[in-house]
């Protein structure tokens, strides 16, 4: 058999695959890699958003009316439960915080509402902490809000996980998305915030 043939039958098959494999495995499979983790980061993010809002709205509705003659200790009670709530509120600052560069920027609007919100709920839960004893219908039904602002992040969560083009670009982005924005205004006029 000609060495040439032999060659270009076998040869130049395998240099082909080890050029392909060596281009694949040093050029394209780390940008991959690193689209794959960044990808998997922020939807690790946005779920901690959702599960801060949820410690948050569990917290409203949990916190307990204490009578003005109630002993001290079920004020103090009232008090921790207080801290805890204010706490996680920061905690949603926080989660928010942690969103990517590219999420914060395609949802600004969204995102100053809710900062908006979640800053003035923090600041009426400080306020109330140096009351004796604290007044809760108002923290209470600032908790009920909370949906209104929240599931605009459960709604990315969830469309994000839909294959359907339809559902994620079309529907959401022209229907749901404006009567979510305009349900989060409403919140935010209903309390006096500022809108811009």
């Amino acid at each position: 058999m000609d060495l040439n043939a032999l060659f270009s039958t076998y040869g130049v098959p395998v240099i082909v695959a080890l050029f392909t494999t060596m281009v694949v495995e040093y050029l394209a499979k780390p940008r991959l890699e690193a689209r794959k983790a960044r990808l998997i980061r922020d939807r690790q993010q946005i779920d901690e958003v959702v599960f801060a809002f949820q410690r948050a709205a569990l917290g409203c509705g949990s916190l307990p009316d204490v009578p003005i003659d109630a002993p001290p200790q079920y004020r103090e009670i009232q008090r921790q439960q207080l801290r805890v709530l204010e706490t996680a509120f920061g905690g949603i600052e926080v989660a928010m915080g942690r969103l990517s560069k590219g999420f914060v920027m395609r949802h600004d609007e969204h995102m100053r509402k809710t900062s908006r919100f979640v800053g003035f709920m923090r600041g009426t839960i400080l306020a109330e902490l140096e009351r004796t004893p604290a007044k809760l219908d108002a923290i209470k039904a600032m908790g009920e809000e909370l949906s209104e602002l929240d599931v605009y992040f459960v709604a990315h969560v969830t469309i994000r996980d839909s294959q359907e083009w339809f559902v994620r670009r079309f529907y959401v982005k022209h229907f749901k998305a404006t009567e979510m924005a305009k349900q989060s205004t409403e919140v935010l006029k209903r309390y006096g915030l500022p809108l811009e």
